[in-house]
């Protein structure tokens, strides 16, 4: 932004100008003429004057606008707080102005102190809509990435991404905040740790000096500050009337505007479309540096999708006043039309597909969390009745960058198969892939039925076991009653048998062996019964790999990807089948192989990088997740499994609590409650680590190791020594349980021996630490350490330094022993010291 002299006018305007590396780019130039004319037509006393837009000889587009001597708000307070009556008066006039903007359905989206300028007679100018949002307007920024400026963000920009105007009523709030203290009300020392605070905290209290009058500003304060939106004031016009009532009272108003609206701040708003949510799009802002530099910001453009193959996300199908068997019969109906899809989308070079049960797989809860976490833009959807033997479906398949949808209704008697079976998923692949039979009908129903009822029961199994998003969880039994049904009527159905065959297993392992083992067989029965299907073969490898067959298990996953190769699911698991035999090079080469088939799907860049993390190349994997993080930065999972290999790789870096507490910022999980509180536990901040143990156990109370993880924290706290036995006895309870099921798991197992040693029972500590020592492959260098650990415990020190010289061998990081808080008795015997000294 320059000032300029008009020769004619012999004014003083202020010019923006288009950076020049954005002149090329089309949306770039539309979105630097939407600021304008959106700022054109916003005719206020307290909102920046336009006078004219235009190009310059060069051709660069510039936007001509008043030009404030007065500085901006960022200055003032560069003193210090403001007056009472100065801080009210400017949050005023700021108020008239955005509520005069949001009567024009704009909202402003970066309000803060640098965006205030000045006149020289001291009045409020609003500028810098460089990132505002016409409600209910086409997006014009990236989705996913924060819009605006961490401190001023409201919860719902730093979590889901939707905002309104109740937004800028946040940031209102805050600002008044910092012109009274002089600070803001939600602090950190990391952005990170700032945004977890706006998502999770309480602001801080303002300070009373004057105190009706403070606290009259306080109750101000904390209505904007409301963590859902509509807590807060209806409208910019009531914030308003309700700071001019308290000048009214205490200063005079008589050179202030009337507000418009009365002071009763519940009325209802003067436009209904103010709670209409919309999307919050991400936005890189940069800053142009120029002479009489006002502080204003710029958007680069969006360049459209990274890549030609992009992700699709097939959601639960509804049935409206549906009874709990029709409801599971559009959860099912749509977990087999992306399954099929899935099956066959190397057909197509335009989409890849969310794999059926990956929703359930990462706890996914709503339709934002798919796009953030799965980085899907294309999203299909079904909504219909069941009246009878007839159904009545609509299928959507709709773009939410582009705002784009096709629709095609289904309504056809649950006789015709062909319908359910063949033509929803014939005709989803074809608009996806914007051509005709795409996948042809006879391969579609490969492995089906012929029998209508099979089919509808198997559909209404499988909804059962992956219930909508947000449900209440599988419910098994109810899904082997519709699964036996469909069996029943069509035995040589295989999708059904293979479901109902590995439910079975599931349901007996391992407390009936006999039946287990029925299930077994005939998940054996199934695959050769139908050869082509993969997903025979995935089931039976995990039924192997649980019962303790490493080599069987990795001979079914490669058979399941001989069938169908690119298979989210299988790679997965048989990827991590791969690295528990510690076959790098073959792991790797199989999440590489899914990172090429699915590009921009975030959960196979974590998979390579996880590959790579676990073999000691930690800096490779954080690479990788970088990469992921630029395509999809609301990706929660992402940001806590950068934070965790940045631990590793360099301990002290202040990036690990803030990607912790990012992640927890997007998505509170208990697992980043746990590794933020193990960070602060060897950090020795143990009363943070306290709290995140807490939170943590809070999320997941069947947990065994976050309640080890709490009964450490209280260990290493003063006065908590009841409070540590009373969680490892919970500890205790969940590890035995899972160790029954899981009888030669050596995490379960270590897990076992850490609760008892710290609980003195020290022959069930050497029985488990014995079945350890007996296992064919020994536990990584992680699981070593805490196994030392153990042994330290009973005071078995040539056994406790034979595994911790055996966990520096392999992969655990030297600087976790040396802050290790159980070792610090250990670390005065002189073969430790030698044993650090010679891998330093």
């Amino acid at each position: 932004v320059y000032s300029a002299e008009h020769i004619l006018l012999g004014r003083t305007d202020a010019l923006k100008f288009l950076a020049p590396e954005l002149l090329e780019k089309k949306e770039a130039v539309e979105r630097f003429l939407r600021e304008a004319r959106m700022m054109a037509g916003l005719a206020h006393g307290n909102i920046c004057n336009v006078y004219d837009i235009g190009q310059d000889d060069d051709e660069t587009w510039y936007i001509a606008m008043a030009y404030y001597e007065g500085g901006t708000l960022k200055q003032k307070l560069a003193d210090g707080p403001l007056d009472t009556p100065t801080a009210l008066r400017y949050a005023y006039e700021t108020a008239l102005g955005l509520g005069h903007a949001h009567d024009h359905d704009i909202v402003h989206r970066d309000i803060k102190p640098a965006n205030i300028l000045f006149t020289n007679d001291d009045r409020v100018k609003i500028v810098d809509f460089g990132v505002a949002r016409l409600l209910g307007g086409t997006r014009h920024t990236l989705d996913g990435a924060v819009v605006g400026t961490y401190g001023y963000l409201a919860p719902e920009q730093v979590r889901s991404g939707d905002v309104t105007a109740a937004a800028d009523i946040w940031s209102l709030g805050i600002m008044l905040f910092e012109m009274l203290a002089g600070s803001l009300p939600f602090r950190g020392d990391t952005r990170g740790a700032q945004i977890y605070a706006i998502a999770h905290s309480e602001p801080l209290t303002l300070p009373l000096v004057n105190k009706e009058l403070d606290r009259r500003c306080a109750a101000i304060i904390d209505r904007c500050l409301q963590k859902d939106p509509a807590d807060r004031y209806p409208s910019a016009h009531h914030l308003a009337a309700a700071i001019h009532q308290v000048l009214a009272t205490e200063y005079t108003t008589e050179f202030l505007p009337p507000p418009p609206v009365g002071s009763d701040d519940d009325s209802p708003p003067r436009r209904k479309h103010w709670w209409n949510r919309i999307r919050l799009q991400s936005a890189v802002v940069a800053s142009v540096a120029a002479l009489a530099f006002l502080g204003w910001t710029c958007i680069p453009d969006w360049l459209g999708p990274k890549y030609d193959r992009t992700g699709v996300a097939v959601l639960p199908f509804s049935f409206m006043g549906a009874t709990d068997e029709d409801a599971a019969l559009g959860h099912g109906l749509a977990w087999y039309v992306a399954d099929r899809l899935a099956v066959h989308e190397e057909e197509s070079d335009k989409y890849w597909v969310v794999p059926p049960g990956a929703f359930q797989l990462y706890d996914v809860e709503n339709v934002e969390e798919v796009k953030d976490r799965f980085n899907t833009y294309r999203i299909v959807t079904g909504l219909g009745r069941v009246m009878g033997s007839n159904i009545n479906l609509k299928v959507t398949i709709s773009d939410v960058r582009s705002g784009k949808r096709v629709e095609k209704e289904f309504q056809d008697t649950v006789a015709n198969l062909k319908t359910w079976q063949q033509d929803i998923v014939t005709w989803v692949a074809g608009v996806l892939s914007e051509r005709q039979a795409v996948i042809p009908p006879e391969i579609v129903s490969r492995g089906g039925t012929s029998v209508p009822s099979a089919f509808i029961d198997y559909c209404r199994g499988v909804g059962f076991l992956y219930p909508d998003l947000g449900g209440d969880g599988p419910q098994q039994e109810r899904a082997r009653v519709a699964l036996s049904r469909a069996v029943a009527a069509d035995s040589s159905f295989a999708w059904a048998r293979t479901e109902l065959a590995y439910l079975n297993w599931d349901l007996d392992w391992p407390e009936d062996a006999e039946g287990a083992a029925a299930g077994r067989e005939e998940l054996q029965r199934t695959a050769a019964m139908e050869p082509v299907l993969s997903r025979s073969h995935y089931y039976l490898a995990r039924v192997l790999q649980a019962e303790g067959d490493l080599d069987g298990a990795l001979a079914a996953f490669e058979q399941g990807l001989t069938r169908d190769r690119n298979n989210a699911m299988i790679i997965r698991a048989y990827g991590n089948a791969l690295i528990r035999a510690r076959r790098k090079d073959d792991a790797i080469a199989l999440f590489e192989r899914l990172v090429a088939a699915r590009p921009g799907y975030p959960p196979g860049y974590e998979m390579l990088s996880m590959a790579y993390y676990y073999f000691d190349e930690a800096e490779v994997a954080e690479g990788i997740l970088r990469e992921a993080l630029e395509f999809a930065p609301r990706n929660y999972e992402g940001q806590y499994y950068l934070g965790v290999f940045i631990w590793k790789a360099r301990e002290d870096s202040p990036e690990i609590e803030e990607r912790f507490l990012e992640s927890l910022a997007i998505k509170e999980t208990s697992m980043a409650y746990s590794n933020l509180g193990t960070y602060y536990y060897y950090e020795q901040r143990y009363e943070d680590a306290l709290l995140m143990y807490r939170r943590a156990v809070a999320h997941e109370p069947d947990s065994g190791r976050f309640w080890r993880n709490l009964a450490e924290a209280y260990r290493w706290s003063l006065g908590y020594a009841d409070s540590a036995r009373v969680a490892y006895e919970k500890a205790v309870r969940f590890a035995e349980a899972d160790l029954a099921e899981t009888p030669a798991d050596p995490g379960v197992l270590t897990q076992l021996a850490s609760f008892h040693s710290r609980l003195g029972h020290r022959d069930r500590t050497l029985e488990l630490l014995a079945t350890i020592e007996g296992l064919a492959e020994r536990p990584p260098g992680g699981m070593a350490v805490t196994i030392a650990d153990s042994y330290e415990e009973l005071g078995m020190r040539d056994e406790a330094l034979a595994w911790l010289e055996y966990a520096l061998e392999t992969d655990a990081p030297q600087q976790l022993i040396e802050d290790y808080p159980a070792f610090r008795n250990l670390r005065s015997d002189q073969r430790y010291r030698d044993m650090i000294e010679r891998e330093r």
